[in-house]
């Protein structure tokens, strides 16, 4: 019995030791598991998050924000009635900051915030997301999302544009919106190859819908070369009733015309546009209330897109005066043609629509001329010569002694002394008893009265 004893003690001894050495072994390990795991219950419990109501009952904002060993967050995001919304902003939300927290340091911070639109029945939410360190912002991205507030249904891109062929036609659109933002134009420049969107569907879903305009937003990846930006396109919705989903189309309206009585007169300018003396007919016309016409030579419409988009932008009516101010009937077709397709790329490229009438050079013109433009052409009956005297009175003296009823005049806004004759016409014109016109008004007048 006394052999067994040192025996069983030895037994003991021995399994008290492994117990122990599995107790430190457990303890370190722990340690270092719970060293390398991110502290996302703590930092969850540590969080301070407030709810606050906005301007519309349908939205409340939810602020949350922590500092965390893992990097300091500043969320705000959308809460609504809508339960299919809240969970898909929610589970956005949470990703973002998992995301976060598990790759990021003390020194970094998450701002997260939104931006609403509506459309008629539709909410749109745009949850932007940003990480700044030090003073530099970057991991810039962006998700969208919208909802029929009456059914709570989360559109898709779908919903918004239903066919594959019109979401061509969408990319187009955008692709031609793209090459015109000024970032981009800028990056272009430094590139062998322009920037351009990858055509895949995945790459348009982030889209929100306002009043007017379809705003539509591309992360970094969505592009064929690395661009480190978000990018946001304006798309009016009038230049989308083609490929719209019916229920988001504009219903057809009728517009009444306005109906023209008594004496009428159409102000038109050749030869333009340049930078300073057409700014100042421009200046003159805006502040008089008065609509003209302006037939553009096409060298002059390449030089100076930026005053042709002013033009447009006032709401004067856009004409063709050829490329290079040649007599037109002297040209054979191929020619002629140039002269006439040219000048309309070349506005259409600045305002993004084609010029609507054509005035010849000269006034000189034969069937093959009319057959080129394709487009209604318009003269004059009153010539002010102001491009022959470059005197302001003769101007005015020349529109008194050749005015009728129905009315066109010629002047030239390439010449300041047009510009300076133009409010002296006006005030006469207004005098009389004139109402102002487009030219394509003047010719349907014209062409009422033959009839």
């Amino acid at each position: 019995m006394n052999q067994r004893r040192p025996k069983r003690r030895w037994l003991i001894d021995s399994l008290l030791v492994c117990t122990f050495l599995s107790l430190v072994i457990f303890a370190i390990s722990y340690i270092f598991f719970m060293k390398d795991t991110p502290k996302d219950d703590a930092s969850a419990s540590s969080e301070h998050i407030s709810t606050a109501d906005t301007s519309d009952s349908f939205v409340k904002k939810v602020t949350v924000t922590n500092d965390t060993d893992h990097g300091k967050y500043r969320i705000n995001y959308p809460q609504t009635n809508s339960k299919k919304l809240n969970d898909a902003v929610n589970d956005s939300i949470n990703g973002i900051k998992s995301n976060f927290l598990k790759n990021h340091s003390q020194n970094e911070t998450l701002y997260v915030n939104y931006k609403v639109y509506r459309h008629k029945k539709l909410y749109s939410f745009v949850v932007s997301q940003k990480v700044k360190e030090g003073t530099v912002f970057k991991e810039k991205n962006i998700t969208t999302f919208t909802v029929d507030q009456q059914k709570d249904e989360l559109l898709t891109l779908n919903d918004i544009i239903p066919s594959e062929k019109h979401l061509q036609n969408f990319s187009d659109i955008a692709q031609k919106k793209l090459n015109v933002v000024p970032e981009v134009v800028k990056f272009n420049k430094t590139q062998d190859h322009q920037l351009k969107i990858d055509s895949r569907s995945a790459n348009f879903k982030n889209i929100a819908l306002s009043k007017d305009t379809l705003e539509l937003y591309f992360n970094p990846e969505s592009f064929n070369n690395s661009f480190d930006d978000v990018v946001h396109l304006q798309i009016p919705l009038s230049d989308l009733q083609a490929i719209l989903a019916s229920n988001l189309k504009d219903p057809v309206k009728r517009q009444k015309k306005k109906k023209i009585t008594g004496k009428v007169v159409a102000l038109t300018f050749d030869d333009g546009p340049n930078t300073t003396s057409t700014q100042s007919i421009l200046n003159t016309l805006k502040k008089e209330n008065v609509k003209a016409t302006f037939f553009m030579v096409g060298t002059q419409a390449k030089a100076n897109p930026k005053m042709v988009k002013k033009i447009a932008a006032a709401g004067h009516e856009l004409g063709n005066h050829s490329l290079t101010h040649a007599n037109l009937i002297h040209l054979n077709p191929k020619q002629l043609a140039h002269e006439i397709e040219e000048t309309n790329k070349a506005i259409k490229k600045a305002v993004g629509k084609n010029p609507t009438v054509f005035r010849p050079p000269y006034g000189s013109y034969n069937p093959a001329v009319a057959k080129a433009a394709k487009m209604p052409i318009v003269l004059w009956n009153v010539d002010t010569l102001d491009w022959q005297h470059h005197n302001a009175a003769k101007t005015l003296a020349n529109v008194k002694a050749e005015k009728t009823k129905y009315t066109t005049v010629l002047m030239h806004d390439i010449h300041q002394s047009s510009a300076d004759a133009l409010p002296a016409v006006i005030k006469y014109l207004k005098k009389e008893g004139y109402t102002f016109v487009s030219s394509t008004e003047m010719l349907n007048i014209q062409k009422n009265l033959s009839k």
